[in-house]
C-alpha cells in the first residue's frame, strides 16, 4: 500500500476475495480507486473458473496487470498475479515452463512483500513458490529453498494466525514435514499442523487430503480412510477449483490405496 494519512477506515469483506480490504478516506475524499477494485474483481471472477478452462488464469492475470497499470503499488494485484501464475505452473506438464512460472510467481509475491512487509498473502505465495521450485531443484539448492519456504510460511502464520493464508500455510508446512528427509521431516509435527488446519477450516479439502496422506504414512489406515472419505464428501469446499482439479482426485487414489491394505 502507498503511504497515506487516513481520517478513518471502513473495513468490509470483499466479494472478490475472502480476505479483508480496507476502504480509507482522507479529508472526506474517496481514497480507493474503484476502477482498480473493479479490475481485481474481474480477475478473481476469471480465476475461480480455472477448473472450467485454464485459459481463465490468463484472463485473470491480464485483469490484474491492468489494475497495476492504474496503481503500480497495489499489494493485492501483485500477490494475486503470483497466485494465478503459480496455478499455471501447477497445471503445466513441461518442466521448463513450470520452473519459469514458479520463478515468476516468487518474484510477484516478493513485490507484494516489498510494498507491504506485513503482507501475509505475499509471504504465503513466496513460500508456496519456493517449495515447488525446491521439488524441481538439485539436492543442495532444494534444501536451501525448503528452509526459506518454511520461514515464509511461518511468517504468514505469525502475521495473521486466523487468516485463510495461515491455514493454507499450515497445510503446506505439514506436507513439507511429511515428505522431507530427517532432520527436516517429522511426521508427528506434520500431523499436528494438518489437524490444526482441518480444525480451522473443515471445508479445506487440501487440508483433509494432506491429513489423510500423513495418517496413511504413519500406518493409521482406518483414520486415513475416514479422512479421505470426509474429504470426498465435502459439500461446500473452500476452493472448489482446487478440489475438482487436485484434492478430490488425490483423495480417491489415497482411499483406494488404504482400502487395498489387508
Amino acid at each position: 500500500m502507498k503511504p497515506f494519512v487516513a481520517a478513518f477506515c471502513l473495513v468490509f469483506l470483499s466479494a472478490a476475495s475472502t480476505g479483508q480490504v480496507a476502504h480509507c478516506f482522507e479529508d472526506g475524499q474517496p481514497g480507493l480507486d474503484y476502477e482498480v477494485e473493479r479490475l481485481l474483481d474481474e480477475g478473481w471472477a476469471f480465476f475461480v473458473q480455472m477448473h472450467l478452462g485454464l485459459e481463465n488464469l490468463d484472463f485473470a492475470i491480464d485483469a490484474y496487470k491492468k489494475a497495476l497499470e492504474k496503481d503500480p503499488y497495489n499489494e493485492d494485484a501483485h500477490w494475486k498475479i503470483a497466485e494465478a501464475t503459480l496455478k499455471k505452473g501447477e497445471a503445466s506438464t513441461n518442466d521448463q515452463a513450470r520452473q519459469e512460472l514458479f520463478t515468476q510467481s516468487l518474484a510477484w509475491a516478493q513485490k507484494a512483500v516489498d510494498i507491504n512487509p506485513n503482507s501475509a498473502p505475499g509471504y504465503y505465495w513466496m513460500g508456496a513458490s519456493r517449495i515447488l521450485l525446491a521439488q524441481m531443484a538439485g539436492l543442495f539448492r532444494a534444501a536451501g529453498l525448503a528452509r526459506q519456504a518454511q520461514a515464509d510460511l511461518r511468517r504468514t502464520i505469525d502475521l495473521a494466525p486466523q487468516n485463510r493464508f495461515a491455514v493454507l500455510a499450515k497445510v503446506v508446512l505439514a506436507a513439507i514435514k511429511a515428505q522431507a528427509p530427517w532432520p527436516m521431516g517429522n511426521l508427528g509435527e506434520a500431523q499436528k499442523l494438518a489437524s490444526e488446519a482441518v480444525s480451522q477450516d473443515p471445508n479445506l479439502t487440501l487440508a483433509s487430503v494432506t491429513l489423510g496422506e500423513i495418517l496413511a504414512a504413519q500406518g493409521h489406515y482406518q483414520r486415513a480412510q475416514q479422512e479421505y472419505i470426509r474429504c470426498l464428501k465435502t459439500e461446500n469446499p473452500t476452493y472448489p477449483w482446487d478440489s475438482i482439479l487436485y484434492d478430490w482426485p488425490k483423495a480417491r487414489i489415497g482411499l483406494s490405496q488404504v482400502m487395498a491394505i489387508p
